[in-house]
């Protein structure tokens, strides 16, 4: 077996989410349809839900099963930033605040 196939072999065996915070992207758009597809992770995809459809329909990459959150409408966007701030990184709280209201 190699790394590769050993890597994406553990990967699906977790099926993490991955968040993308480039969704308004067509490659990003299409690989997150390929880590759906293929079951190596759930993708999540920031942006504005109508937007996110909109490009997603102009490329035909179906969105049926993959989640879109908008950071702007979230009611967990306090939390996440206190999450990033105590991360590895330790930026500010009011840097993360900012951060994840625009990824």
């Amino acid at each position: 077996m190699t790394f590769i196939s050993h890597a994406i072999s553990q990967a699906k065996s977790l099926c993490l989410p991955v968040v993308f915070p480039e969704a308004q992207d067509e490659r990003i758009l299409q690989a997150a349809r390929q880590m759906a597809d293929t079951g190596i992770a759930r993708p999540v995809l920031l942006g504005e839900p109508t937007a996110v459809a909109s490009l997603a329909a102009a490329c035909s990459v179906r969105l049926d099963d993959l989640l879109v959150l908008d950071p702007a409408q979230n009611d967990n966007l306090e939390r996440y930033a206190q999450l990033c701030a105590q991360g590895p990184r330790q930026m500010a709280l009011k840097l993360t605040r900012r951060l994840v209201r625009k990824p």
